[in-house]
Formats: structure tokens, C-alpha cells, sequence
């Protein structure tokens, strides 16, 4: 009979996101005007994160609400006065949102902010910052998504109830002033990223070598998953950082949550049965969202396993998983074997979604000409 399992966890990453091409203005010329034009682009997948076998764990959305569906763009001037306030609503969910072009005024520094699926963002109504009337800087970038301790923020489990996960990102980007005696137009290119804000878990398991017992994979809880989280990142660093613009692809390495964030245990009840002589493995993954997260002391994972009509529970020890930052995809691989219990961790590097498109944060390629 099995009375002790071997536990390997993997950690890992997801990425991806979003597409579409548009003018937003007439052509600016003369009056110090500047065509500002944005994309917004997921990055690929296949990026430079590794593990301890050194192979690369990101992958693409797994369905459509985990994409861009609308992105909404606040540009915002020195003097806190609305500039642009505009939303592309997709007809269908993209990869990528290129060129899209804005007239503005040259030589300041403007504020933008990039707000993606925001009918998931209850309670806030962006569109009340028409231009020229002024933005309320603090109070956007306040904004929480929040949920009951121990629930998810995004239950897309059932068909037909589904929701866009929202993404944002705020940058400072620098227009130039058209250069002296120029009659013609003025183009100023820059890329972008967006970051998918939640948290989302994997399973595997796997008995092996096979087993004469009957074996069921009960419940899985992940311990101090968070209740609330900004929809903006706050004060995130990111590694390389965020400025100067480069395509380099970046981790996230600090970031902050609400200050009354409670964390509570998260139940995932699995019920994977393995027969007897059964060295068929399962994979699931649950369309589950949660908040972003900061743990206080080592994580871990309770698992509870039924042999032979008995429960027993074992503690998983997650030492290399500090955080859970957004956009991350955790996935536990389980192999049930006949020994004590441990558990390896690795944590592939974060990569997020660029406004060039991707699935977390991103790069930016500011002053790009064709």
C-alpha cells in the first residue's frame, strides 16, 4: 500500500496577448503638433526564461478572455488636463494593437495610461475624462479589484459566464517638439507593454512507478492567497528596468499591494482517481484568477491524497516562490511514488505583455521612425 508520496512542483510563468490597427487623428503639421503613434503588442511566447533544466515555460493564452478584447488610452498633459481619452473595442480578441496615432502637443512629457478589458473593472467609469477636463491621477491609480478571502477574482469555469481579464500599465513617455522650420509632419513611434493582473494555477500528477493501490488526488490548498490587488502595478520594478526603452524582456522583482489585503487559504478540489497499475497521468487547470500576492514567511501547499479508503495530507514546502507577482502562471507537476514527501521548486522568469503586446508587463520602443 501507498503510504508516502513524492512530490515534484514546478513553478512557472505565462505570457501572451493582443492585435488590431487604427487611426486615431488627422495628420498633425506646424503648430508644434506631434503624430504620436502607439502600439501595443503581446511579446512572443518563446522567450528567455529558464529553469533548472534550462528549458523555456512560457506559453500562449489558453482562451480567448485571457487576450485583449478592448484597450482603452488616457494621454494625459503637464498640466493634468485630458489630452486623449480613447477606447478600440475589438470585434473579436487580438494579439497585438499597432499604430494607432494621436495628435499632440510637441515638447512635454505626457502621462499614458492603458487600460485593457475594462468591463471587468467594476465600480470605475473611465469614460468621464473627456479632453481637456482633468484627470484624477491618484484615484485611477487606486483602483482595486477585490474579492472574499479564499475566492478567486475570475471564475471562468462556467460556459457562457466568463469574463476579459483587465490589464493596465501607466508610462511617462516624452514627445519631442518638432524640429525648427518644419513644414512637413512630425512622427513620433513608440511600443508598449500591458500586464495581465492575476494569478493563475496549474496541476499535473502522476503515479510512478505504478502502484497496486487504489489512489485518489483529493484537494490541493495553496496557503496566503491575497483578497485584493491595485489594477495598476504599484511601485513595480522591473529587471531589466522599465526605462530606458528596449526590447529586453523583464521580470517583475518588487511590487506593493493594498495595505488591507487579507490572504486566506485557496481549496482546489482535483478528485483525480488513479487505479491500480494505473501510470496514466492527468493535467488540469482550472479557469481560476486570482489576486496578486505577497507571502509573509515560506509558502506552501497542502495536498491531500486518499490510499486505499485513507486520507492523508502532506505539506508541501515552496521555498524559491516569494511572491506571486501578476501575470504569473503557477503549475504544480505531482509525481505520487512511494517515498516521504518533498518538493523542488523553480520559478521561470516573469515576462509580461507589451503594448507591442504581451501577457504581464513589457518593453517600449519610444522615438522609432519608419
Amino acid at each position: 500500500m501507498l503510504k508516502h508520496l513524492n512530490i515534484t512542483a514546478l513553478i512557472m510563468l505565462l505570457i501572451s496577448l493582443c492585435s488590431c490597427e487604427k487611426d486615431k487623428d488627422p495628420v498633425a503639421t506646424g503648430d508644434g503638433m506631434v503624430n504620436m503613434v502607439i502600439s501595443v503588442k503581446t511579446i512572443d511566447s518563446q522567450l528567455s526564461a529558464l529553469t533548472r533544466a534550462n528549458e523555456t515555460y512560457f506559453e500562449d493564452p489558453t482562451s480567448r478572455f485571457e487576450r485583449i478584447h478592448t484597450l482603452r488610452y488616457i494621454i494625459v498633459r503637464p498640466d493634468g488636463k485630458v489630452e486623449h481619452n480613447y477606447i478600440i473595442d475589438s470585434e473579436s480578441e487580438t494579439d497585438y494593437v499597432n499604430y494607432v496615432s494621436f495628435k499632440v502637443q510637441g515638447g512635454e512629457k505626457k502621462q499614458i495610461y492603458l487600460i485593457a478589458n475594462e468591463a471587468s473593472v467594476t465600480g470605475y467609469d473611465f469614460t468621464k475624462f473627456v479632453a481637456g477636463s482633468s484627470f484624477d491621477a491618484a484615484g485611477v491609480e487606486a483602483i482595486t479589484l477585490q474579492t472574499q478571502p479564499g475566492k478567486p477574482l475570475f471564475d471562468n469555469s462556467a460556459e457562457g459566464n466568463q469574463s476579459y481579464l483587465p490589464m493596465a500599465e501607466h508610462f511617462e513617455i516624452e514627445v519631442k517638439m518638432p524640429s525648427p522650420g518644419t513644414d512637413g509632419p512630425t512622427y513620433q513611434y513608440e511600443t508598449l507593454f500591458i500586464t495581465r493582473t492575476t494569478v493563475k494555477f496549474s496541476f499535473s500528477a502522476v503515479v510512478s512507478p505504478v502502484s497496486t493501490s487504489d489512489i485518489t488526488l483529493k484537494k490541493i490548498v495553496f496557503n496566503q492567497i491575497g483578497d485584493c490587488q491595485y489594477l495598476f502595478p504599484r511601485n513595480t520594478v522591473y529587471d531589466p528596468a522599465k526605462y530606458p526603452a528596449d526590447a529586453s524582456d523583464r521580470m517583475i522583482t518588487a511590487y506593493e499591494v493594498p495595505q488591507g489585503a487579507v490572504t486566506a487559504d485557496v481549496p482546489f478540489e482535483i478528485n483525480w482517481e488513479f487505479p491500480p497499475m494505473n501510470g496514466q497521468g492527468k493535467t488540469g487547470s482550472p479557469a481560476l484568477y486570482f489576486p496578486e500576492t505577497m507571502f509573509d514567511g515560506n509558502y506552501t501547499a497542502t495536498i491531500v491524497v486518499n490510499v486505499d479508503g485513507d486520507d492523508f495530507t502532506y505539506t508541501a514546502q515552496l521555498p524559491n516562490l516569494p511572491s506571486l507577482p501578476r501575470n504569473t502562471h503557477v503549475k504544480i507537476d505531482m509525481v505520487l511514488t512511494g517515498h516521504d514527501v518533498t518538493c523542488i521548486v523553480d520559478v521561470a522568469q516573469y515576462i509580461g505583455v507589451i503594448l507591442k503586446p504581451q501577457f504581464g508587463f513589457e518593453v517600449l520602443h519610444p522615438n522609432q521612425q519608419p
